[in-house]
């Protein structure tokens, strides 16, 4: 089930729509936003990430995204993205630094013709209910 989420950052009038890719390691920034925010691929931390598109050299930078909420407060994350002059895909969320540090579900009984939503909250310590049901007696 492809999910995309509006991000929003801090510098930027525009919000973004973003993959959300449980499969992704690292979260993946849009050449041209990355642009705009003045993040650069050449930055500190250079790597090479391997995708279904092939492969790409860039930088790892942090920068703050919010994702805004339709209810409750906003989420505010600051992962390390994945920066690349080439990237041709979507920016991507993923897993390390930004899912690994927020909780998140769906409603499984939202159908192929509605809108399916997405819930999202910071990760607290320790997670409520995440053990719930998984006791042995």
């Amino acid at each position: 089930m492809p999910a995309v989420i509006p991000c929003a950052f801090e510098e930027l009038q525009e919000e973004y729509d973003a993959l959300f890719d449980t499969g992704a390691e690292y979260s993946v920034m849009h050449r041209e936003v990355a642009a705009e925010l003045g993040l650069k691929p050449d930055g500190e931390t250079c790597l090479t990430m391997s995708t279904r598109l092939g492969d790409f050299q860039g930088s790892l930078q942090r920068h703050a995204v919010r994702i805004p909420a339709l209810a409750g407060e906003d989420l505010l994350v600051e992962p390390a993205w994945f920066v690349c002059a080439e990237w041709p895909g979507p920016m991507v969320l993923g897993w390390r630094g930004f899912l690994e540090s927020i909780t998140f579900g769906c409603n499984p009984r939202a159908t192929s013709d509605e809108e399916g939503r997405f819930y999202f909250a910071l990760l607290s310590e320790p997670a409520v209910g995440v053990d719930a049901g998984l006791r042995n007696p």
